[in-house]
C-alpha cells in the first residue's frame, strides 16, 4: 500500500514510559476540527469489538462497523 501522507512525530522516553506505550501500542487517529488526535486502543477492547463484527452476505465487514475504513472498503 503507499501512503498519501506519513510523518513522524518523536517522543521523549520519559513521556513514552509515562504513557506505557511501545511499539506495540495501537492508536487510532483521526482529524476533527483542525487537529488531529491520538486515542491509545486497548488492544484486548480492540480484539472484542473485531470478534463481534457482523459479516455481509458477500464477506465484507460491516460500513457500520466503528472499525471499517471507508477508503479501502475494509
Amino acid at each position: 500500500m503507499e501512503y498519501k501522507t506519513e510523518f513522524t512525530i518523536l517522543l521523549p522516553e520519559k513521556l513514552t514510559a509515562a504513557l506505557d506505550i511501545d511499539e506495540d501500542t495501537l492508536f487510532e487517529t483521526y482529524f476533527d476540527d483542525g487537529k488531529i488526535k491520538v486515542r491509545v486502543i486497548d488492544e484486548s477492547e480492540f480484539e472484542d469489538e473485531l470478534s463481534n463484527c457482523d459479516l455481509t452476505d458477500n464477506g465484507k465487514e460491516c460500513a457500520e462497523c466503528p472499525n471499517y475504513c471507508r477508503s479501502c472498503g475494509r
